[in-house]
């Protein structure tokens, strides 16, 4: 089956048929055993652009379009000016250099203004050199105060057009693999050109070191660990692997006057990071004392009132991991903190008289994890206890790209999607169908709570993550 939203819409929700694999929402497949009723639900969305009035005065950091399903929320966007140039305000009259449309209900453009910070500025075009061979040093960049601005106009070409007062200026240049260098140039006319060459980064001495790291953890050698290092003046970024003794040696590293950077990275292990200058004593190894990952951490679980958002004192929560349950209580913050969780999708309920009890999954992969639970207050009907009629639903795939399938719903009466900070973003009615296809593309990344609610009044809520 294929939808054919018209303009301004996407498809939200598929039922009883499933999206292709390829991510396609709009293309969904159902196998047909008997008479089948195949819905689509669609959501309309806007559009929102970001620019600049004049990109020789500022510009944009940050998506400059996006694709908004109404009633949510856009990613923060940044208008930053060039030097001698300073942000003045948006076209709709906002001051804030940064802004973040909230509730978006209608196609908007948006244009950032910027005003110059000194009268009378001239445009001077500054060309960043090799000082031996003339080529072009690219991905250059100056800096004048505390300003500064690069060639990337200009195709990382090495020529940079700032606008500057007339009058002596002090500035620097700079650019990967060079020295930088500071100066002065004496600004008098419009189309000024300044040709500046920079010297490359000089090497102390002509022997190249081979370095030697050696990893262990409790003493013990660790093979696999990839050791890289970086020497950001001469773009270089070597790596090496440690083998069964936990050594690896990583061949001819430039002496270079300054400071090299290596980390440490494997999957068991903690990223370890440092520095080190050459020669080194002795050409001696650099000796890595590694820390492994736990599987288990903090996880620290806020109640509120879903209705007023206030923070609920004397809650009971209690979480169950694999290793088994933990009870604990909140405080007069609405908090309390759980040590030593394994890893994984963790099960909890939340009791608290006057209140539905809350039930659901939360997923738990670092340590110092924080969930939010909101509760509501009990209104004379059933309590929001997990009904046996929702003890099968599924949802996948889960973290999510651009659909989840909720599975073997056909006894759920209403669904409704929360962010984690309790906000709802969508809410369907369902009529008795065993699948249901819904359209996260538009959700921004992060964590979600599905809740279902039975045709017996029962709920159940389950969390998934959009990627």
């Amino acid at each position: 089956f294929t939808a054919h939203p018209d303009a301004g819409y996407r498809v939200l929700v598929w039922t009883n048929a499933t999206p292709d694999a390829d991510g396609d929402i709009n293309t969904a497949k159902a196998e047909v055993l008997g008479d089948l009723d195949v819905k689509v639900q669609f959501v309309q969305y806007y559009t929102l652009t970001y620019a600049s009035a004049d990109e020789a005065t500022g510009y944009i950091v940050g998506e400059k379009r996006m694709e908004i399903a109404k009633g949510l929320s856009a990613k923060p966007v940044t208008a930053l000016s060039k030097i001698n140039y300073q942000f003045t305000q948006w076209n709709d009259g906002l001051a804030t250099a940064t802004r973040r449309e909230m509730h978006v209900d209608e196609n908007k453009d948006f244009v950032a203004s910027f005003t110059p910070t000194k009268p009378n500025l001239v445009n001077v075009t500054f060309r960043v050199m090799d000082s031996e061979t003339g080529n072009p040093a690219k991905g250059a960049a100056i800096t004048v105060g505390t300003a500064s601005q690069d060639d990337s106009d200009n195709g990382h070409n090495g020529i940079i057009i700032v606008s500057l007062p007339k009058g002596t200026t002090a500035y620097s240049a700079a650019s990967p693999g060079y020295k930088p260098k500071d100066s002065t140039v004496d600004v008098t006319s419009d189309g000024q050109e300044v040709a500046i060459r920079l010297e490359k980064e000089v090497v102390k001495d002509d022997k190249a070191r081979d370095i030697t790291f050696i990893c262990t953890y409790n003493g013990e050698p660790v093979k696999g660990v990839t050791i890289k290092l970086n020497v950001p003046t001469l773009a270089f970024d070597p790596s090496a692997i440690t083998d069964e003794d936990g050594k690896c040696v990583i061949e001819k590293v430039p002496v270079v006057d300054g400071d090299i950077t290596w980390t440490a990275k494997s999957g068991n292990y903690r990223t370890e990071s440092g520095k080190f200058r050459l020669p080194l004593p002795n050409d001696e190894p650099i000796a890595i004392s590694l820390t492994k990952l736990s599987d288990h951490g903090t996880l620290v679980f806020t109640c509120k009132d879903r209705a007023s958002s206030a923070i609920l004192k004397g809650v009971t929560i209690t979480v169950k991991d694999a290793a088994g349950e933990h009870r604990g209580t909140t405080g007069a913050d609405g908090q309390v903190k759980f040590e030593d969780i394994l890893f994984g999708q963790v099960d909890y309920t939340a009791e608290l008289n006057g209140y539905k009890k809350a039930e659901g999954q939360c997923p738990h992969a670092a340590d110092g994890n924080a969930f939010e639970v909101q509760m509501e207050k009990k209104g004379g009907k059933l309590d929001a206890v997990i009904s046996s009629l929702l003890q099968e639903v599924t949802v996948a795939p889960n973290p999510a790209d651009s659909w989840i399938r909720v599975d073997n719903c056909q006894n759920v009466r209403h669904m409704a999607v929360y962010t984690a900070t309790g906000a709802r973003v969508m809410e369907l009615v369902c009529g008795g169908q065993e699948t249901v296809t819904i359209n996260t593309a538009l959700l921004t990344p992060g964590m979600y709570l599905l809740q279902l609610v039975a045709s017996d009044g029962g709920r159940r809520s389950i969390s998934f993550v959009k990627r």
